[in-house]
């Protein structure tokens, strides 16, 4: 499966609940409608093993191919994701990458 995989911070006028429960409940919504993810994961960062965590949340989007990733992201349900963002990420914070895993204890 080929994965997309978004780190990010929230938004600085923002408490963690808000932060939090905006992503749960408004942002997640949309997320589900875009097509032909296979797996959606968000990962709400609850600290850092040395000092002070560079993110707030991680989130995977799963797909069957990369061309499927691709064909999904350049969807109006994704634009809308997009959009929708700005309302809790801290703007230029997000970072995003293509992954393959490899497990290796399973």
């Amino acid at each position: 499966m080929f994965k997309l995989v978004l780190l990010f911070r929230k938004r600085e006028d923002m408490s963690r609940e808000e932060f939090l429960r905006y992503w749960r409940e408004v942002h997640v919504p949309l997320v589900k409608q875009v097509p032909n993810i296979r797996r959606y994961v968000i990962s709400p960062v609850r600290g850092a093993p040395l000092g002070e965590p560079d993110y707030d949340g991680m989130a995977e989007l799963w797909f069957d191919d990369e061309q499927t990733a691709q064909a999904a992201l350049a969807t109006p349900e994704t634009e809308a994701t997009g959009r929708d963002a700005r309302n809790f990420i801290m703007k230029g914070s997000m970072r995003r990458f293509f992954s393959v895993e490899e497990e290796i204890i399973g």
